[in-house]
């Protein structure tokens, strides 16, 4: 073989191996392995943030192992939440989480996530459409415009951290990207209209329990639109 030949050979088969080695070591990463430790609820070295002070700025400021804690002192919601809320993410608690939290929801794709929504038991998006309680996340594309998908189911479960009720929102069964990511979220309330969550995704049992994403909610700003959810697997 000309060493012309053999070297196009070779690069070709070097890139044909890193195309099949990137996805592989991103499911890895993104999947399986944590990207922090989770801050014990009795270290005493972590800088409190108790409810009754707790407020949009406060958890926008504070690192991730203040915001965890807090969770774990929260209530769920008081009232059945039911309209779109706005959605900030806060700090992840590692340079690694942050990067994956920056990536999945600015804009690159589907866009910027601005927030959620929650749908009463029953209200459907059409004929023969979903059952129980439900909602979907909004997101902000390019131009402006707004896009509603992901949807995911609602209830009120023993949270996976300390076995006392969160609001849960289940995305595992459904058939888009987040379903595929077995994304699962937990939120509880700081106070009237201004709630704090914990979003979890990936495949081993580690990562759901050890690597949590923190979200904020504020609302509900508008009721739902159920009948503008866009379908698919993005």
């Amino acid at each position: 073989m000309p060493p012309a030949k053999a070297t196009t050979t070779g690069i070709t088969s070097l890139a044909l191996a890193l195309a099949l080695l990137l996805p592989l070591t991103l499911t890895a990463i993104l999947g399986v392995i944590p990207l922090k430790d989770l801050p014990s609820p009795h270290d005493t070295s972590i800088p409190p943030l108790l409810p009754d002070n707790a407020t949009e700025y406060s958890l926008r400021t504070v690192g991730f192992p203040s915001l965890f804690r807090l969770f774990l002192s929260l209530p769920p919601p008081s009232s059945s939440l039911h309209g779109e809320y706005v959605a900030e993410i806060l700090d992840a608690g590692s340079l690694p989480a942050n990067v994956v939290g920056w990536i999945g929801f600015t804009p690159f794709f589907p866009g910027t996530w601005v927030g959620k929504s929650f749908v009463k038991e029953g209200e459907k998006r059409r004929e023969g459409g979903r059952e129980g309680g439900w909602g979907y996340n909004v997101f902000r594309c390019s131009g402006g415009q707004v896009s509603r998908r992901f949807q995911m189911k609602t209830s009120v479960v023993a949270s996976v951290w300390d076995a006392r009720p969160s609001f849960q929102l289940q995305y595992g069964d459904q058939r888009h990207l987040l379903g595929a990511l077995l994304m699962r979220d937990e939120v509880r309330e700081v106070q009237p209209g201004l709630f704090l969550g914990m979003g979890t995704y990936g495949y081993s049992a580690a990562k759901r329990h050890q690597d949590p994403l923190p979200f904020l909610l504020r609302g509900p700003l508008q009721p739902p639109k159920p009948k503008e959810v866009r379908e698919g697997w993005l």
